[in-house]
């Protein structure tokens, strides 16, 4: 084979050598480019896309609660003296309406919805204004547009936090907050008594943390017991280890977790120490923050 051949030759291997590579080189990028693109197309398609939908132009009630009223299988809303039936929001009475034109303040601070007579039916608990008595309405199974039955559930309602949550980890949901002047857990009762007053149990006597007005109140394990503890901007009870002293004085520890009132207590270990720090916001002020947990409590 002559010079010239070979060199021909080796020239068209390179060639193809070369374009080979190339194309290697363009499948990765390609490749990349494609992963990119899908891993984008990815996190695109994973961001929520939120509706506005107006239920109601007027202020009703400082709370609000959700349940299925009608078991028609969809979330309803309630504000009180009304609920909204979905899809459309249908409004509809539950008590008697306060003026539209009257401001201020409402009689509805905090809304729950549950079945509270177990007739498989959720009722409507409704909190009002500071340091009066929780109404708790039956529902009436969508029998006509008239008012639901009015229930006195506990007298004296206290701190602008009001909790309903399973307190125990039994699956039973109490209600957490003051009553008539004390931190007290109040249990729904039982089918035959829960159309007269509700029983409340102490849990502290510390009258400000009670107050009408007092701000801020939380339940988070403070102690690493496995229990839920009680907490407030001034301190913290424990909860009894025997489910018998449950109903009496737990023991306090006046630690102050936080100077300013503030609102709703959440507890979470923020800084990944294994203590559970708090998470809350100014009642009146402005600012979100959290408190630290120190070694000692």
């Amino acid at each position: 084979m002559d010079l010239a051949r070979l060199s021909r030759s080796f020239g068209t291997l390179f060639s193809f050598y070369r374009k080979f590579f190339n194309l290697i080189s363009f499948m990765k990028k390609s490749s990349l480019f494609f992963l990119v693109l899908c891993t984008g197309l990815i996190a695109v398609s994973a961001e929520p896309k939120f509706k506005k939908i107006t239920l109601d132009d007027m202020f009703r009630s400082e709370g609000v609660g959700i349940g299925d009223f009608n078991k028609d299988g969809k979330n309803d809303v309630v504000v009180g003296d009304y609920w909204y039936a979905a899809p459309d929001w249908t409004r509809r009475e539950i008590r008697k309406p306060r003026k539209e034109t009257r401001g201020g303040y409402t009689e509805a601070f905090a809304v729950y919805s549950d079945d509270y007579n177990r007739d498989g039916w959720v009722d409507v608990m409704v909190i009002p204004f500071h340091g009066k008595s929780a109404k708790w309405y039956e529902n009436p199974k969508n029998k006509g547009e008239g008012h639901w039955k009015e229930h006195e559930a506990f007298k004296g309602t206290g701190n602008e936090t009001r909790l309903y949550l399973d307190l125990f980890g039994d699956g039973k949901k109490v209600f957490l907050m003051g009553v008539e002047g004390k931190i007290a857990w109040v249990p729904v009762p039982e089918v035959s008594k829960v159309n007269e007053l509700w029983p409340h149990n102490l849990i502290g006597d510390e009258p400000k943390p009670a107050h009408k007005f007092a701000h801020g109140l939380g339940a988070s394990d403070v102690n690493d017991d496995g229990l839920l503890d009680v907490t407030w901007g001034g301190g913290w009870w424990a909860q009894p280890k025997a489910k018998s002293d449950r109903s009496g004085k737990w023991t306090y520890h006046a630690k102050q977790i936080v100077k300013d009132g503030v609102a709703d207590m959440y507890h979470l270990d923020a800084d990944g120490d294994g203590l559970n720090d708090v998470l809350c916001s100014s009642a009146h002020g402005t600012g979100i923050y959290w408190c630290k947990q120190k070694e000692d409590g």
